[in-house]
């Protein structure tokens, strides 16, 4: 989403410095201008505090005060960032300043107040569930919603799809085992994409996620929801029969199998979601549906469950990067249902 920054500060070089860095590093993301805000539109306009206390902001612009003094939220009642900042901080922190006033207004996101919980699961390897997991944190954070993407795949493949991608969720599961100021510890060690996603990046060693217990996912999505980190919280997960993933299961409030439609894929997922079905547990398992990725190949089948409904499908996409395929697959209008 490309939002338009409009400069109303006496300060012409910090808004010709602040245009150029938008214009070389971020054009993808905000159109940063200097001259005249009535020809602007609707947008966020960046203002000196001496403006804002003379004038105001103009009526078609949603303000956010440069402000002199570090750590200041609020001037005169108006959000504040403070201006020294880097650029791309300062542009990112009042974007997300900008969607989350949107939403209080709209009153979108409110419904129960709680955070919705999308987990990506399949027993078949290389079936693309991290690109379809992908696809969904993309597309809401297109359509203005706090989203966190939460790899907690043994082998993450985050690195091939965000960019530098940080060695943190060791750090994470650290927090998580200490829990002393973990909503804080969180805040600290979450990463922002180009996109808008946050994230926590990746484990410093390949073993430290079986240091990640049942009892830690449990406290990890726990502390996100009751934090109010986000508005969606959409997970990529290893596909396993143990505590941990049926932790997952029960604190989801939708699961998606992933298949591609080929015989191995359908029979390793029909396997996993028979066995689900099955369990005599006292709280069944609900909310898993399937979704294909992929699928459209001649010898491709569905699966026939009646007690596991088809969510939807993409088609097969060729000669194209994991990332550019997510993108394209966010803009798939069945994620409107989510």
């Amino acid at each position: 989403m490309k939002l338009k920054v409009v400069m109303i500060n006496e300060d012409t070089i910090y808004n010709e410095r602040l245009s150029d860095y938008a214009k070389k590093y971020m054009a993808e993301e905000f159109q940063v201008l200097t001259g005249d805000t009535e020809t602007a539109g609707a947008g966020i306009a960046l203002i000196s505090e001496t403006a804002y206390r003379q004038g105001g902001c103009p009526g078609n612009l949603f303000p956010v005060v440069l402000c002199e003094v570090e750590d200041v939220e609020k001037v005169d009642g108006c959000p504040a960032v403070f201006r020294y900042r880097p650029a791309d901080e300062i542009l990112r922190e009042t974007r997300r300043i900008f969607l989350e006033q949107n939403r209080y207004e709209t009153g979108a996101g409110k419904g129960d107040g709680g955070m919705q919980t999308v987990t990506f699961l399949s027993p078949a390897g290389g079936v693309g569930t991290s690109t379809i997991a992908l696809s969904l944190a993309i597309h809401a954070a297109q359509q203005g919603k706090r989203v966190i993407f939460l790899d907690l795949a043994q082998f993450s493949g985050l690195g091939a799809v965000i960019r530098p991608v940080q060695q943190n969720l060791s750090e994470v599961i650290f927090a998580l085992k200490m829990k002393k100021n973990l909503n804080l510890r969180l805040k600290e060690l979450l990463r922002e994409d180009v996109s808008g996603i946050r994230y926590f990046g990746i484990t410093a060693r390949l073993q430290d996620m079986n240091e990640l217990t049942a009892e830690d996912i449990t406290l990890l999505v726990q502390t996100l929801k009751a934090g109010q980190f986000c508005d969606l919280l959409v997970i990529d997960a290893d596909c396993r029969v143990d505590a941990s993933c049926e932790t997952l299961l029960h604190m989801s409030d939708r699961v998606l199998l992933v298949s591609d439609g080929s015989e191995i894929a359908n029979l390793k997922v029909m396997r996993y979601a028979v066995a689900l079905h099955q369990d005599k547990r006292e709280e069944p398992v609900s909310g898993i549906s399937l979704i294909y990725n992929r699928f459209g190949s001649a010898d491709g089948e569905k699966l026939k469950l009646p007690w596991l409904p088809e969510f939807g499908g993409f088609p097969r996409v060729k000669e194209a990067g994991q990332r550019m395929i997510a993108e394209q697959f966010s803009k798939n209008p069945i994620w409107d249902h989510i």
